[in-house]
């Protein structure tokens, strides 16, 4: 064809074709409504649905904060409100109310025969009356982490001396497993490893690296496989153990029912007595998972198939997050502390984080403010013994 020439009919059909194949059916029409984003996945990148104003809205799933996702979250006065620590987006233009030049990223979306099409090309919207910076152009230190080249690989990586077969079989104590691998995690560094009977594990207390692990699920990382057997043999599996297409089909029911509009807050010292108590005694300190590819943490190759502990509670007792780290101080969740008192929330993930955080986590800490409540009006409560008696199994 030459300069100036009109397409020809077989090169409009080729582009045409080429287009077709960049858009992916995700959701029935009927299933985007106007008072709650609709979850919906295209080659397995996670995406959120909206009605605006102006129409159907594509956006990225996981909140650039933690990596929550913003499906499970809900829409209040015409903002998509994120369920783990509220930040808040324009439905039409996906800005952030608090940082309105930076957006959120976004999809081309049409409608066609009653079901909604996206093209996975990012194209951020235009916003007007000046450009909106999208997140992405500058990726969090999360985001990178997992970005780097590798210069190390699993032989290169300290850690405890094992026996042969059983690896640290022999001198894992299961009753306080978490203060060993954290133990082991100040002789032995952020980025370790250890054998468990000829299988080996990278154990992580970089807050960074975990978070970003977290992030990577469920397309890099997952539960080890040996749980979702073990629930399975016992009959309980479920939203917990599940993985996958039963995953998400689980979690969307369960996180309508626990969601911030069924359970609201109050009790606003209680939640400090309860973030403080997770902060220092956290239900899982640690958490298992196993890599389904080849990763880079850090520098460090990973194959697929290693097992990845990630111990989540040892930067939340560092006195690089928390001033006073070790001490039981809930006004520090209040505003109730000096200016320049170290206080970093998001070094304290009891729940996890990323697109798989606990479902539970608007409802465990309401029956925590309903028990403390109920405690405190029936019972007068004091301490018997010192506090230094009072240890950790």
């Amino acid at each position: 064809m030459q300069a100036g020439e009109a397409p020809s009919a077989q090169a409009k059909d080729a582009r045409k074709d080429e287009d077709a194949k960049d858009w992916h059916v995700v959701a029935a029409l009927a299933d985007v409504a106007a008072d709650r984003p609709c979850p919906a996945v295209a080659g397995g990148v996670e995406l959120v649905l909206v009605r605006s104003g102006s129409g159907l809205r594509a956006y990225q799933a996981q909140c650039p904060h933690q990596g929550t996702l913003l499906s499970e979250g809900e829409i209040v006065e015409r903002k998509l409100v994120c369920r783990a620590h509220g930040w808040r987006f324009d439905l039409a233009t996906g800005e952030r109310s608090t940082a309105p030049r930076q957006c959120l990223r976004s999809f081309p979306v049409k409608t066609q025969n009653d079901a909604v099409l996206v093209q996975l090309e990012a194209k951020p919207l235009e916003a007007k009356p000046f450009e909106a910076k999208p997140f992405e152009a500058k990726r969090s230190a999360p985001e990178q982490a997992l970005l780097a080249p590798a210069r190390r690989t699993l032989a290169d990586l300290p850690g405890p001396r094992g026996w042969p077969i059983f690896g640290s079989a022999l001198q894992i104590d299961i009753v306080r497993v978490h203060q060993m691998l954290e133990d082991w995690a100040r002789q032995y560094g952020p980025l370790y490893k250890m054998s468990i009977m000829n299988r080996v594990a990278v154990v992580i207390s970089d807050p960074v690296l975990s978070e970003a692990l977290l992030r990577a699920r469920p397309g890099s990382v997952r539960r080890t496989g040996n749980l979702e057997r073990i629930f399975a043999e016992m009959g309980t599996a479920g939203v917990f153990s599940a993985e996958g297409s039963a995953w998400r089909a689980q979690r969307r029911l369960a996180m309508q029912a626990l969601s911030n509009h069924q359970l609201r807050v109050f009790f606003p010292y209680l939640d400090a007595v309860a973030s403080e108590t997770m902060r220092l005694k956290p239900v899982a300190p640690f958490q298992g998972l196993e890599a389904i590819e080849d990763l880079v943490v850090g520098d460090v190759l990973v194959p697929k198939g290693t097992w990845l502990y990630l111990l989540t509670r040892l930067p939340a007792l560092s006195s690089d997050n928390f001033a006073e780290a070790q001490a039981f101080e809930p006004e520090r969740w209040l505003d109730e502390r000096p200016a320049a008192a170290a206080h970093t929330p998001s070094a304290s993930i009891p729940f996890g984080s990323g697109p798989r955080v606990c479902p539970g986590r608007t409802l465990a800490p309401l029956e925590m403010r309903v028990v403390l409540a109920t405690l405190v009006r029936n019972f007068d409560v004091e301490r018997v013994g010192a506090g230094e008696d009072v240890g950790q199994g």
